[in-house]
């Protein structure tokens, strides 16, 4: 009962800063997630997201069991200008939600907030690589690529993470636009090469190998993976597409040249040969 009396002074009554805070407080030790959350939306949409009300909202929705009350709660929290450690807490506070529709609405929400601070990012991606749904990871890692500027740390994780998706069409379209907004070296292209090879789609593997072999300068063992994906095509157009991206756009050695004529063995089409 507790809740709904604070929910009617709450209606009645225009209460003082300091008590709209003590409000916050006991919701935050409802046992009742419903309650709760209901409680401490309803003192914000009574007295809006003002700066006294930021921690005491983080420490209530810390005790949030209810995914759904507690990402409610996170999304609305977020719409206040927070300061890095609390946009940090946010964070820490969502990788607790099991749900990955409502972990993604909240991290998605602190992405493009465009306030994710350099000292969140290990945690955001930590909770981001919690999510198993291909859909709400792609979703999310391509909110945490709009935000930019990504480390090289941050770049090489991102590309590993794309490994555990396993729809083509996410994986791909994630990795072209990694390729293409980053000038990929050393572990990164190795990384994307790895896991474009994963792809079972001809289409998916063709797009995503030229992706890469038209922008940057591989290494010799970086074009041996390059090739390796062409030879995994079934597809006698995608496969030489992919073999005339590579020769057109990498300086083969004497080895790179052979493994090219031993992958374009495979095209059965005189066509595509020629």
């Amino acid at each position: 009962m507790t809740g709904t009396y604070l929910e009617l002074l709450l209606e009645e009554t225009e209460l003082r800063e300091a008590e709209y805070v003590r409000v916050i407080d006991f919701a935050g030790d409802m046992e009742s997630d419903h309650a709760s959350g209901e409680l401490l939306l309803g003192v914000v949409a009574r007295a809006g997201l003002r700066p006294a009300f930021q921690d005491p909202l983080l420490r209530a929705a810390e005790g949030i069991e209810s995914d759904h009350q507690k990402s409610r709660v996170l999304q609305v929290i977020l719409e206040s200008d927070l300061t890095p450690a609390q946009i940090d807490a946010v964070v820490r506070s969502a990788s607790t939600i099991e749900s990955d529709h409502n972990l993604a609405m909240v991290l998605s929400a602190v992405a493009t907030s465009g306030r994710l601070n350099d000292l969140g990012r290990d945690d955001f991606l930590d909770a981001l690589a919690t999510i198993e749904s291909d859909h709400n990871h792609g979703v999310v890692l391509g909110a945490f690529l709009d935000v930019g500027a990504l480390s090289p740390a941050e770049l090489t994780r991102v590309l590993e993470m794309t490994e555990g998706i396993d729809s083509d069409h996410e994986r791909g379209m994630l990795l072209r636009r990694v390729g293409s907004e980053y000038a990929l070296t050393g572990d990164q292209a190795t990384a994307y090469l790895r896991s474009a090879s994963a792809l079972a789609s001809d289409h998916e593997l063709g797009m995503t190998a030229q992706a890469l072999t038209e922008r940057r300068t591989l290494s010799e063992a970086q074009v041996d993976l390059a090739f390796g994906i062409a030879r995994q095509i079934a597809s006698d157009h995608s496969r030489a597409t992919t073999l005339q991206t590579i020769v057109i756009q990498q300086d083969l050695t004497d080895s790179g040249a052979l493994t090219y004529l031993d992958v374009a063995r495979g095209i059965a089409s005189d066509h595509q040969l020629a």
